[in-house]
């Protein structure tokens, strides 16, 4: 390796310092960053010492104690009229820390003792937190109008896969089967018969298609049928076992309810099969005191919620919760190494029923 060939010119004579020493601009930028009551009592401080050596120079122990008295209760007015001046701003910062934790809900509160230019700054952060809210809501009612969209393009789209193609597809079944009977026993017979189970096994596909695209029985049966169907048709295509518990469940309830319950347990379900390695799931829906409550337990290694909602990995549960939040509802996720539970709540009276 070579060596480099900077040169460093030689500190000039008398402007060595002893090593560790802080330099006039570290002590400069201590003081300027110093808070407010301190740089306050630190001058008086110094005038304090300035005085007293004045006085004891002279000698004269009366001009000593009247000079250390004024000057003690100079720190007392100091001390508090400073506090007094930067209580605004405490709770201007209090209130920021609470607003970055979550609670939007919180607003500088007038002061009666704030000076013009800090008062106006507290005015200012509370009309800035307003128009944040106001964005936060409007977005949010987008991504729901969004989301309901969504939902009804995803049922139209089942809906023709399941009555129109699925049909059809069983009509050539059922024509093939025709011909096959006609056939007899000619050389095409085989070909025939392959053609006629080839065209059922489209049509169960197809459905099987359209089920996962929006299940059929969600709003023609209602949530607790669609719950059952759903974890009968998981457990068929993968080793997890889903079991589901409906308790004193109407079977009809609204649309936009059973919609965002189904989805939340979808989510939950596909989440435990694809990522956390668990071998059972258990879904349990009640309705009690106005409320319907689904919560989907299961046995894997859990994940890291806060994590994954920060990097975008959760985006199902974040649509659910969406959906959720459009009939009021409350989506609640814990997680841990023994496994997770996903807690869905809402009101019953959700308007119109299915």
């Amino acid at each position: 390796m070579t060596s480099s060939n900077l040169a460093f010119p030689a500190p000039a004579a008398g402007a060595a310092r002893v090593s560790g020493a802080p330099s006039w601009s570290a002590i400069r930028e201590w003081v300027l960053r110093a808070p407010l009551i301190t740089k306050l009592l630190g001058a008086n401080l110094v005038i304090a010492v300035v005085a007293a050596a004045v006085a004891t120079a002279g000698r004269n122990a009366a001009a000593i104690g009247f000079i250390v008295g004024v000057l003690a209760l100079s720190f007392a007015v100091n001390t508090v009229l400073v506090r007094l001046a930067l209580s605004p701003l405490d709770d201007l910062q209090r209130v920021a820390e609470r607003v970055s934790c979550g609670e939007n809900y919180l607003r500088v509160p007038k002061s009666d003792i704030a000076d013009r230019r800090i008062g106006r700054l507290g005015t200012t952060f509370n009309e800035l937190l307003e128009s944040v809210r106001s964005d936060h809501v409007h977005i949010h009612q987008l991504i729901r109008r969004g989301l309901a969209a969504r939902e009804t393009e995803r049922a139209a789209l089942s809906h023709e896969l399941r009555e129109g193609i699925a049909q059809q597809l069983t009509a050539i079944a059922l024509q093939l089967a025709v011909a096959e009977g006609a056939f007899g026993r000619g050389p095409g017979l085989a070909a025939l018969r392959e053609s006629r189970e080839l065209s059922a096994k489209t049509v169960e596909a197809v459905r099987r298609l359209a089920d996962s695209i929006y299940p059929g029985l969600l709003h023609e049966l209602g949530l607790p049928a669609s719950l059952v169907a759903l974890a009968a048709r998981v457990s068929r295509r993968s080793r997890l076992r889903v079991s589901m518990e409906p308790t004193g469940v109407a079977e009809h309830l609204s649309p936009a309810l059973v919609t965002a319950m189904f989805h939340v347990a979808e989510e939950a379900v596909m989440n435990a099969e694809l990522h956390s390695g668990a071998r059972s799931v258990r879904m349990l829906v009640t309705a009690a005191d106005g409320i319907l409550r689904l919560e989907v337990v299961d046995d894997g290694r859990g994940f890291d919620v806060a994590g994954a909602e920060r990097s975008g990995g959760g985006a199902g549960l974040f649509e659910a919760r969406e959906l959720l939040a459009n009939v009021h509802g409350e989506l609640d996720v814990r997680s841990s190494a023994s496994g997770t539970r996903v807690i869905a709540t809402a009101r019953l009276d959700q308007g119109d029923t299915c």
